[in-house]
């Protein structure tokens, strides 16, 4: 089957199930927990995606769940990564007792995760794919709550505050080649929909995938409304800055949102843009990356030389050092 056809089946797939991923995205939004306590959130995903018939690994760091299609191919293994927890911010209007709440768009994330799955699984596009796609929903990565992370350090149940690091010491990384996803930002102006930032502080800059990303996402906004920038300075993002250390990584930036994130003004302006379109530019992106025995992933890798393995990465990380010595 061409491309072409696999694409437009993509996007009728997430059309068709259009209501389902929204109540998805709403159910996430009314469930804010904590990191390492997102016991509801984690027990809802995995059931999407056994309704899918995947097989679901879940408390892949204590909390957390991943599903990967295509498990028998032998081909390169995407990961497209969502965030579980909330943040703790009481003054928001939609905070829960506890002052738990996804101000930052973890929700966002995750219904857009979700969204790609659908969209990969109902077309029956993973068919035709020449490799794997790993969903894979991270516990613990906003900056709050610390306290009890640290007690479950103590205590032994984990090594590392945040859950990206505790799953690269898990191994749950050993296996992707390419990491994926999409955060969402303000972006103030009307007219820019998307912004592709490759580029992070420390890591070399590599935008091959983010070329790729950019042409599928010409399917759906003029080119003027799609910006690149080096890098994102002061933001404080969901952070595929960690894996960047060690893997190729793309994290495009979505509008559909206004305030700044993490205030009590962060709020979902337009579903379309902020998670819905970009499942479809990241699914229609997959593809490309998958197509024809994975020709374009293959070269990706072949050019891509890491910062660091993943031991490396993990012995420098200060914290755990300084906290193993009190």
């Amino acid at each position: 089957m061409s491309k072409k056809i696999l694409k437009e089946l993509i996007c009728n797939s997430i059309d068709d199930h259009r209501k389902e991923i929204l109540r998805i995205a709403r159910e996430v939004q009314n469930h804010p927990e904590l990191g390492y306590k997102e016991e509801y959130l984690s027990k809802k995903i995995a059931k999407i995606f056994e309704k899918m018939s995947l097989d679901v690994e879940d408390h892949i760091a204590l909390t957390g769940c991943k599903a990967t299609i295509n498990e028998d191919l032998r081909g390169p293994n995407l990961a497209v990564v969502a965030a579980l927890d909330a943040g703790l911010n009481p003054s928001h209007p939609d905070a829960n007792e506890e002052g738990a709440v996804h101000d930052k768009g973890n929700n966002h994330q995750i219904a857009m995760m979700i969204a790609v799955a659908i969209g990969l699984i109902k077309s029956h596009a993973v068919q035709n794919l020449d490799g794997k796609v790993t969903f894979i929903a991270v516990p613990a990565q906003e900056a709050v709550d610390l306290d009890y992370r640290d007690d479950l350090i103590g205590k032994g149940e984990i090594r590392y505050r945040y859950g990206i690091k505790e799953l690269l010491r898990r191994e749950c990384f050993d296996e992707v080649d390419i990491a994926l996803s999409i955060q969402n930002m303000d972006l103030e102006d009307e007219d820019t929909k998307m912004i592709i930032a490759p580029k992070y502080s420390s890591v070399p800059d590599y935008e091959g995938i983010g070329v790729i990303f950019e042409e599928n996402a010409k399917l759906f906004y003029r080119e003027s409304q799609i910006k690149w920038s080096e890098n994102i300075i002061g933001e404080d993002f969901f952070n595929l800055q960690e894996l960047a250390q060690v893997m190729p990584i793309l994290q495009p930036l979505a509008g559909g949102v206004k305030g700044a994130r993490g205030s009590k003004d962060f709020e979902l302006v337009d579903k379309d843009i902020a998670y819905l379109i970009p499942a479809k530019i990241m699914a229609l992106t997959i593809v490309d990356l998958l197509y024809d025995n994975a020709k374009k992933t293959r070269k990706i890798l072949k050019n891509y030389n890491p910062p660091k393995t993943i031991e490396e990465y993990l012995s420098e990380d200060e914290y755990q050092k300084s906290f193993s010595e009190e």
